[in-house]
């Protein structure tokens, strides 16, 4: 398993200058110098969720965890878009999900580095006593960890078959059985709920509200609905109610806003220019690869005729203005994503409040329980749309509650995981469809397409997964 060492990504130069990986192990016997490493490591991790260049190619697809998230979007069947750079192609055209491809070795290393790196982390804290500073680290890295394994379970398990794994006393560099590396992910994120503080400075940090909205993602996916509704409330104690359209709605840019639970901010010191999930995204940033290259990120035509002709989320989609760099496409991204700033430094959201409204309503959905999902929804539409209502019941109320959820968080990295655990075909080539020629792909349900192949680096140095555990293509 290609996990790599502790390195400068994580810690400053001066931190680490002259120091071998086995004498920087031995500095960290020494509590005192553990926790100072350790903290230099923790903000590396954040900082890696928005570094560019992760995978050393100097790719402008390969920014963080935006990256990530904006192309899995582009494999499920709720966006669009007009290929010209070739960036995000292999996402949207499942070009690059074959072993030999840059794209899954980007993925596959990107989340194992972390791993390795909040491993590091652990064993260092074994000898630093159990101050709140200490334990709370130590929850925040079981966390992110959970997180980094939760992203490569759902890539790259096929059938019952996992991934390996690395732990802080353990590596198994076979592959690990669904259920193994699930009760792993689960084992680390209740950790690190019950050791993380309720409050942190920084929306940057997790706490125990977020690792409780992250625990809603774990159960959703394992289909444990009771548990979704338990985390929800736990992860909403801030929040009495849905916040109103006129807050969310202000370009998913600025991190203070209150339905922000976990974020980056982004300033002129840590931005990728370009480079970035705005850069791919803002239709009208004249610097970015969508106003000036003309690779626009649209809705789903089927998903935006869903909308109710009253949805004030439709401005979120372009009308077909001209603009200065000509005509915005119909259905592409006009106001949802929109970085106005000159150097592409809006801030980066990892999860919000609506989200986990909508995890408890579809969980609650789910158990039967009408009353709760109908009442969420109305709290959430009664800003979004004053004509709305709600009197399904049964699956078609399930249905409702997975549709807003579509519109809701569209580009924000949930379309394709979604589509997989509700068991939905990729049916691009419809009549009248706005997805490229080269993306009009339709693969069935639990289609092969869907998971990833482990990266050929990877086979290579782990004779573990002999080419008969490989993934098909």
């Amino acid at each position: 398993m290609l996990l790599t060492s502790c390195s400068e990504d994580f810690t400053q130069p001066e931190q680490t200058d002259g120091f071998s990986n086995d004498k920087m192990k031995e500095l960290a016997k020494n509590p005192e110098f553990a926790m100072y490493l350790n903290n230099a490591i923790d903000a590396g991790i954040g900082n890696k969720l928005i570094s560019w260049n992760n995978d050393g190619r100097s790719r402008h697809d390969d920014f963080g965890q935006k990256a990530v998230d904006l192309g899995l979007d582009l494999m499920s069947n709720d966006m669009a878009m007009i290929p010209k750079t070739g960036w995000f192609g292999p996402y949207y055209q499942y070009s690059g999900r074959g072993e030999a491809y840059i794209l899954t070795s980007n993925l596959w290393g990107y989340y194992t580095f972390i791993i390795d790196n909040l491993n590091t982390i652990i064993v260092n804290l074994e000898n630093s006593g159990n101050s709140e500073e200490v334990l709370a680290l130590k929850g925040r890295s079981h966390g992110m960890r959970a997180f980094a394994n939760f992203m490569l379970i759902r890539l790259y398990a096929s059938g019952d078959k996992g991934i390996p794994y690395a732990t802080e006393s353990n590596k198994n560099y076979a592959r690990a059985s669904v259920t193994e590396i699930n009760d792993l992910i689960e084992k680390d994120l209740l950790l690190a709920y019950d050791l993380a503080l309720p409050n942190a400075s920084s929306k940057e940090t997790l706490t125990k509200s977020t690792i409780a909205g992250l625990l809603t993602r774990f159960y959703l996916y394992k289909k444990d609905y009771a548990n979704v509704v338990k985390y929800s409330d736990l992860a909403l104690t801030n929040f009495s109610k849905a916040v109103s359209f006129a807050i969310v709605n202000d370009g998913f840019v600025n991190s203070s806003n209150p339905d922000w639970m976990w974020g980056k901010e982004r300033n002129a010191s840590n931005t990728t220019d370009f480079i970035s999930f705005f850069g791919h995204m803002d239709s009208y940033n004249g610097g970015g690869y969508v106003a000036y290259a003309g690779e626009y990120k649209m809705i789903d035509k089927r998903l935006y005729d869903a909308m109710s002709v009253t949805d004030k989320r439709r401005e979120w989609f372009s009308n077909g203005d001209k603009e200065v760099y000509g005509i915005v496409p119909l259905y592409a991204n006009a106001t949802k994503f929109r970085d106005k700033t000159t150097n592409f430094i809006g801030d980066y959201i990892y999860m919000r409040s609506t989200e986990i409204f909508l995890n408890k309503a579809e969980a609650a959905a789910e158990l039967g329980d009408n009353a709760t999902a109908q009442a969420i929804l109305k709290d959430i539409m009664s800003t979004r749309d004053e004509k709305y209502t709600v009197t399904k019941t049964g699956a078609a109320l399930i249905e409702e509650v997975r549709l807003q959820r579509r519109i809701e968080l569209w580009g924000e990295g949930f379309a394709f995981f979604d589509m997989k655990r509700w068991g939905i075909a990729l049916e691009r080539n419809y009549p009248g469809s706005n997805h490229a020629d080269s993306g009009k792909w339709s693969y069935p349900v639990g289609s092969p397409k869907f998971v990833f192949q482990f990266p050929l680096r990877e086979l290579q140095a782990n004779d573990k997964i002999p080419p008969s555990e490989q993934n098909p293509f």
